[in-house]
């Protein structure tokens, strides 16, 4: 059954994964603010407060906002402002360490001393091996973001060029954006390793679709744009059209994919879900099985006989089975044949006629072998 809602979660999740990897790609190639985020902390003590009262004596008496962020962008400074903001509420201590950190290091990449001198210097790409190199030995970007940046660097040394030759996170984001080029983004996005085989196969499916002048839903740009658009019911049969259109959906699919969208769009999906996780979550919890079970014959995946039996059984077989062909291969194995008899006797799944000439066989069976 969660097979059956899963296929109408295709459109949200993967008619964006060309655009939120083609800014994966970019953002993480541009890795200025993990790399300024002390500055930007720093910058934020003097200026997060709604209303600080002026002048402020332990950030140099600076009678606005602007003298108290000229005051903290200094290096000398930035102890005296993290002390200020931590002990203000505006800065966690988790966030103060990491600025004190490094105030002790002092300069930054290519020996920038301010966020804006940071941020400028590592917003191109020509300097990601300088900004990367700061940035690992000092702690200030998780793993995960130096694998991904390391890819694009590793990239760029074999010779793979940044696509429209982009040079910053904006000018990566407004090149990629055009449908005609996703292709060249999506083919340094393969070179550099950064979209699994799979995810790559759909953005590919996506891009041609835009390339073709097909429209995303609603005209959304982005996965928060498209997921929020999608997630309400007057919206999802353009949704799911769009995924058709994409060939996101495979054939087989699509006729499932078509009975259910009547349920979703007079809001008849089981608890409201409206997405695969969400459906998953809610019809795994056994108190919701009627529920559930119900959705699935008012939808045509079952009929009444069917749901009957999957109310009685709980949805599983014997030995735990919870398919058609996972509960045949068990019971078709000699050594679990007493097992799924006595679970079809317990369950009232045997008739009681038949029931009871299948225990008198069984014992006449018995009896003769007896006598062997």
């Amino acid at each position: 059954m969660y097979f059956l809602l899963s296929t109408l979660y295709i459109p949200q999740s993967n008619m964006t994964k060309f655009k939120n990897n083609s800014n994966a790609i970019l953002s993480v190639a541009i890795i200025s603010l993990g790399l300024a985020i002390s500055f930007i902390i720093v910058d934020n003590a003097a200026s997060a407060q709604a209303e600080p009262e002026f002048p402020i004596a332990e950030l140099g008496n600076c009678q606005n906002q602007a003298e108290c962020t000229s005051f903290c962008d200094k290096e000398g400074n930035i102890t005296a402002c993290v002390n200020y903001a931590e002990r203000n509420g505006m800065m966690s201590a988790e966030e103060a360490a990491e600025a004190r950190r490094f105030a002790r290091i002092g300069s930054g990449p290519g020996g920038c001393k301010s966020k804006s001198e940071c941020a400028t210097y590592c917003d191109s790409v020509d300097n990601i091996n300088s900004c990367l190199q700061f940035a690992e030995q000092n702690n200030l970007i998780d793993e995960n973001e130096l694998a991904e940046a390391r890819k694009v660097a590793e990239a760029l040394k074999s010779g793979a060029k940044m696509p429209g030759g982009c040079k910053n996170k904006a000018q990566c984001e407004t090149y990629c954006e055009s449908a005609d080029r996703m292709s060249e983004c999506l083919d340094f996005a393969e070179r550099a390793g950064l979209i699994p085989e799979d995810e790559l196969d759909e953005a590919r499916k996506v891009a041609k679709a835009l390339a073709s002048g097909k429209k995303q839903p609603g005209g959304c740009t982005n996965k928060k744009s498209c997921d929020a658009y999608c997630s309400t019911p007057d919206h999802i049969e353009e949704c799911i059209q769009f995924a058709i259109d994409a060939d996101l959906i495979p054939p087989e699919e699509i006729e499932e994919v078509k009975k259910i969208l009547p349920l979703m769009k007079a809001g008849k999906m089981p608890g409201g879900c409206m997405r695969k996780e969400e459906c998953d979550a809610y019809c795994s919890d056994e108190s919701h099985m009627d529920e559930c079970v119900n959705f699935a014959m008012e939808a045509g995946f079952m009929k009444p006989e069917e749901v009957e039996m999957y109310k009685k059984t709980g949805g599983k077989g014997p030995g735990g089975c919870k398919s058609k062909e996972s509960c045949e291969a068990f019971c078709d194995d000699p050594a679990n044949e007493e097992t799924c008899f006595n679970f079809a006797k317990e369950k009232g799944l045997i008739p009681e006629e038949d029931l009871q000439k299948m225990q008198e066989g069984k014992a006449q069976m018995q009896q003769a072998q007896a006598k062997r």
